[in-house]
């Protein structure tokens, strides 16, 4: 019997490669199907939780921040900055500022957009690490210390056709107590234009100096403490519960998650559907394993009928050609996630690869605007951030070789069940 034990693995093995050296490439075609079909699925969820990823932080960073507070009261911005400075002593903030917000009419000399602008202390880019790292400055600087400094995303300043250190005027509108709305023009001066990689931050944003907010937006706009905290994803219930223990101030609080709610679900939702998707060629992978094995047992029934008279057990034959169905799930698991790690690594060179392409077939055949391979406006970032999970990619792998041996099981059965003596008759 221990002389038997590895029979079942090496005949299962034998099944494979014989059938891959040989005319028929039954098992070799199956186990390049399971390739083809894991690849686009890390490919997916790489390159889904990348955009996800890098879409999040960017706006909790840049537009929302971990915390938003609003006291109840109505208070000015000295006392908002005071708030802030108190809110910061806590052990679990890293820092908070005040910001306004509001909207109003940019225009140049060329043309004019509507823009949302923030308004922020002046230290801000010093002061919050976030803000910074995925803020970068694409022409002039970050400065906010005079009033009628200005900084404009890279968008808006195309639209405009503006440069830092050119001046630019705002249109704002003001509700009088009687109910008339006054236009109020606003002299600036571009100090600097940035970019996030984010195109719906891009699209519309602009900075100035939180004192000169408080004179376009005071009982126009939104004005709200923003805070940064040391754990965003795990902490943001337990620094509301310290801030809210801790701070005298009556506050209304919200995380970001709550802020955007609706996107951030979309955005899963998308990535959901994509990979139940990719799951479906999968499960065809594995049905495409099945009929192979059926394939296999049918040709292949004389020499079942001879082992089995040769004292090999059915249970035997059954075990060898689950092996086969797993060494094949295997193979092709293997392959495909090598595969599609290095397509998801190199996707923004890929990409690149193939928008230089296109832009050279647009050269050559005398067409100006060239075919975008990928959109900032259609797909929101720059660039794809891609940070590769190992659970998630031994997770696809795992089940691409289950689903193997699961679709291996119904023929092995059938080969189990076969009667030497009648196949022997016939043959």
């Amino acid at each position: 019997m221990k002389t038997l034990s590895w029979f079942p693995l090496f005949m299962g093995i034998r099944n494979f490669y014989s059938f891959r050296k040989g005319k028929k490439r039954t098992m070799a075609g199956a186990a390049i199907a399971v390739a083809l079909s894991v690849v686009p699925m890390i490919v997916v969820i790489e390159v889904s939780d990348g955009m996800i990823e890098g879409i999040t932080r960017r706006f909790i960073e840049l537009e929302t921040g971990h915390v938003q507070l609003a006291p109840l009261d109505d208070l000015d911005v000295e006392a908002y900055l005071r708030l802030s400075e108190e809110i910061e002593t806590l052990p679990e903030v890293l820092n908070a500022s005040p910001v306004y917000r509001g909207t109003g009419l940019i225009y140049s000399e060329y043309s004019r957009t509507g823009i949302q602008l923030k308004a922020m202390p002046p230290d801000i880019f010093e002061k919050d690490q976030g803000f910074r790292r995925f803020l970068e400055i694409s022409g002039g600087s970050f400065d906010l210390r005079n009033p009628s400094d200005i900084m404009l995303s890279t968008e808006i300043a195309s639209q405009l056709d503006v440069e830092a250190g050119e001046q630019i005027k705002l249109l704002t509108a003001k509700t009088t107590s009687t109910g008339k709305i006054i236009l109020r023009p606003e002299a600036f001066t571009v100090t600097g234009i940035f970019s996030t990689g984010y195109y719906e931050v891009d699209a519309m944003s602009g900075y100035i100096s939180l004192d000169k907010g408080e004179k376009l937006f005071r009982g126009e706009g939104y004005l709200s403490i923003q805070c940064k905290i040391k754990d965003p994803y795990n902490g943001v219930d337990d620094a509301v519960r310290s801030i809210q223990e801790n701070i005298d101030t009556e506050m209304t609080a919200a995380g970001w998650y709550n802020m955007q709610r609706s996107m951030y679900e979309s955005l899963y939702t998308t990535r959901v559907l994509l990979v139940f998707i990719m799951g479906i060629i999968i499960v065809v992978a594995a049905v495409n394993i099945a009929s192979s094995m059926i394939i296999m047992v049918i040709e292949r029934r004389a020499d079942i009928a001879i082992m089995k008279s040769c004292g090999t057990s059915g249970r035997q034959i059954r075990q060898a050609f689950i092996y086969t169905g797993m060494i094949t799930g295997l193979s092709g698991a293997a392959v495909g996630t090598i595969a599609g790690l290095l397509i998801s690594v190199n996707i923004n060179s890929i990409i690149q690869f193939f928008q230089t392409v296109s832009d050279g077939i647009g050269n050559l055949s005398g067409h100006q605007d060239s075919f975008s391979i990928i959109s900032a406006s259609a797909y929101y970032l720059e660039e794809i951030p891609v940070d590769i999970d190992p659970g998630k990619i031994l997770t696809v792998a795992a089940a691409a070789v289950l689903l193997s041996v699961f679709a291996a099981v119904m023929p092995a059965r059938k080969a189990e069940k076969m009667m030497p003596l009648e196949i022997m008759r016939k043959h």
